[in-house]
């Protein structure tokens, strides 16, 4: 089997891609990088556990169509063709060609599902459990309320939320804010907690509290892949640390240590020292 995978930017590079959270875009190349030759994957909860990846992040590979699985277990990558051109002499066919059997290939060079089921000896094939395993666009959006009903019954909500904000910020909300914060929480799926870190952080920081510093906070964190507050609060206890480190390493050595200082001696002593010298002339 080849040792080495690829990705193609037109398809990771893409909104529909990047538009995902990065736990389900690192579960995507994780599988890319345990598939086989054909892109068949065996072993997706396993690597699941391995990089924390929660049910949320594969349903949605899954409502996007980045992956298909099978009423085996074994799921497949829709794209692996174009990420990945592998060597005659180094390919090595999957184990699953009865799954491989329900896929067809596009002119781009995508799987896709055959439109009839397929049977081999007689007996009915396991079909593509596509509407089964898979959420679309509605169990996205329950996901969301789901996700909002926990928070609610946490007293995590927008209501707490815009009660903060003036407990911490000690001003009120004006009409455009009041109107953005709803859509931070529930279009770009930032957390309740994660929005209250990112705003502690923007008015610790500046006298002057900026709605914008605030919102570029959360990209920050977005970026970084810091999804909880505990992440964030880890991310800065390594950032203070490194910048100790980096200021004990700077720090002058003081002027002292580098004198060399003697020891004067006491009247006592100099009276002895000439008695002595004298003695010697003698």
């Amino acid at each position: 089997m080849a040792q080495k995978r690829m990705f193609n930017i037109s398809i990771t590079d893409t909104d529909k891609f990047l538009d995902m959270p990065a736990t389900s875009q690192n579960l995507y190349f994780h599988l890319n990088m345990h598939a086989d030759d054909d892109g068949f994957v065996d072993s997706p909860k396993r690597i699941m556990r391995n990089v924390n990846a929660s049910q949320d992040d594969m349903n949605i590979l899954l409502s996007k169509q980045f992956v298909f699985v099978f009423d085996t277990g074994v799921m497949v990558i829709r794209d692996w063709k174009i990420h990945n051109i592998i060597r005659k002499d180094t390919y090595k066919p999957t184990l699953y060609q009865e799954e491989k059997s329900m896929l067809e290939i596009t002119e781009t060079g995508a799987y896709r599902v055959r439109n009839e089921p397929v049977t081999r000896a007689g007996e009915n094939v396991a079909q593509i459990r596509l509407d089964k395993n898979r959420i679309d666009k509605d169990r996205i959006e329950e996901v969301k309320e789901e996700k909002i009903s926990t928070s609610s019954q946490n007293s995590q909500n927008i209501k707490y939320f815009f009660e903060k904000w003036q407990e911490i910020t000690g001003r009120a909300l004006t009409p455009f804010e009041i109107e953005d914060i709803p859509k931070l929480h529930k279009e770009d799926d930032f957390s309740i907690e994660l929005m209250l870190a990112a705003l502690k952080e923007a008015a610790n920081s500046t006298s002057n509290f900026n709605f914008n510093y605030f919102k570029s906070i959360l990209m920050r964190y977005k970026r970084q892949g810091l999804l909880t507050p505990e992440m964030v609060a880890g991310a800065e206890r390594q950032r203070q640390e490194s910048k100790n480190r980096q200021f004990a390493n700077q720090q002058p050595v003081p002027e002292w240590a580098n004198k060399e200082y003697k020891r004067e001696a006491t009247e006592e002593e100099k009276k002895e020292l000439k008695k002595l010298l004298e003695g010697m002339e003698d």
